[in-house]
């Protein structure tokens, strides 16, 4: 699986202590964040170039994973998996 991440999101992952956890709640929204959720959720770790991106189980493998930061409405990383995004919730995309 190829991860690719622009230089600023790689920058606030390690910043905010080298993770990135990607999901979708059960409301349908989904996430990315440097946190992980309260919910009890199964991650699968990936290591990817300083930093682990936690892909939830429940998703399917994407052939690649794209993280871009943004500052809007506040500051964020987005993660794109082949055609959906996750995060900030309730944004974009939608669980594969």
């Amino acid at each position: 699986m190829k991860i690719e991440v622009s230089a600023r999101a790689k920058e606030f992952i390690v910043e905010h202590g080298g993770n990135i956890y990607v999901w979708s709640d059960e409301t349908g929204f989904d996430h990315a964040s440097t946190e992980p959720p309260d919910a009890p959720i199964e991650f699968e770790p990936i290591e990817a170039d300083g930093f682990t991106l936690h892909q939830a189980t429940d998703i399917a493998e994407p052939d690649w994973w794209k993280l871009e930061f943004h500052y809007l409405p506040r500051e964020h990383v987005t993660a794109t998996w082949d055609g959906g995004e996750f995060g900030p919730p309730g944004l974009f995309g939608r669980a594969p």
